[in-house]
């Protein structure tokens, strides 16, 4: 059992090496990324390569094949994550705001970017396909934090270690939950180079059936030229209405969404 356990978990160590490099990894640098030695490693591409999970280029260079696309597609539409239904809207809310968009899901203490939208401007901010992010420190994040119920919220701070990643990380857990607080009166949660410099983020939860802000959907772009408005709040708050409503919220989350909007509408 040890031994099938060491081997699922090397195995998992190569496909995420190659996931994190999209133009493919040659055996050195594989071996380097998951500290195997390379006759290792190459034991454990030649596998992969055999059941169709990873192709070698003709240069010898390995890359992710279209087959894991074909997992993760399968996994997503599991979810109810229809990219016929959840593309448009992102379209629509990138070219209101100017910035990039994206959707996340959860997935225990990180989200999980299922779909993504450039924005048309010359610096591309939005985060890659399969990203994994911490709550804690991104609007994505702090979006479903910020109406989780208070055991579970309890329990995500006390599993967690507020690491910094930028001298703007919410560190502190009273300073992240009077954030939070603010999040869930006004209906989005904001992202001050909490998570990289230069980034500013935007992001509204989405709900399902069961009132769980199983999802978020955000925008991102460079400080710059990332301003907050109340039309922008509006944009993301509506989205996540929609795309809440999709997914079977109850009427009295609707409610709290046009709340919000209601709120930001007396504001402007």
């Amino acid at each position: 059992m040890r031994e099938a356990y060491r081997s699922v978990k090397r195995t998992m160590s190569v496909l995420n090496a190659l996931a994190e490099h999209p133009d493919g990894l040659d055996i050195v640098g594989v071996a380097r990324l998951t500290e195997l030695d390379k006759s290792t490693a190459y034991r454990f591409l030649s596998s992969l390569v055999k059941v169709g999970a990873v192709r070698q280029e003709p240069t010898g260079r390995f890359r992710l094949s279209w087959k894991m696309f074909e997992i993760g597609s399968t996994l997503l539409l599991s979810q109810g994550i229809d990219f016929k239904r959840v593309y448009p809207p992102l379209e629509e809310l990138s070219a209101s705001t100017g910035q990039s968009t994206n959707m996340a899901i959860i997935d225990g203490n990180e989200v999980v970017i299922v779909a993504t939208v450039n924005s048309q401007g010359i610096i591309q901010t939005v985060f890659r396909m399969g990203a994994r992010l911490p709550l804690y420190c991104t609007a994505l994040g702090k979006a479903v934090l910020a109406h989780m119920d208070a055991a579970a919220l309890r329990r995500y701070l006390d599993s967690v270690e507020l690491t910094p990643n930028t001298e703007h990380t919410l560190v502190n857990k009273d300073a992240l939950m009077n954030d939070l607080r603010t999040t869930r009166e006004r209906g989005f949660s904001f992202n001050n180079e909490e998570y990289c410099l230069g980034i500013y983020c935007i992001a509204s939860p989405v709900f399902n059936f069961f009132d769980e802000p199983f999802a978020t959907v955000g925008a991102s772009g460079h400080s710059d030229r990332f301003i907050l408005t109340p039309s922008m709040g509006r944009e993301i708050i509506r989205v996540a209405r929609l795309f809440s409503e999709y997914y079977g919220a109850r009427p009295e989350r609707l409610a709290y969404f046009d709340d919000c909007l209601l709120k930001l509408d007396s504001r402007a």
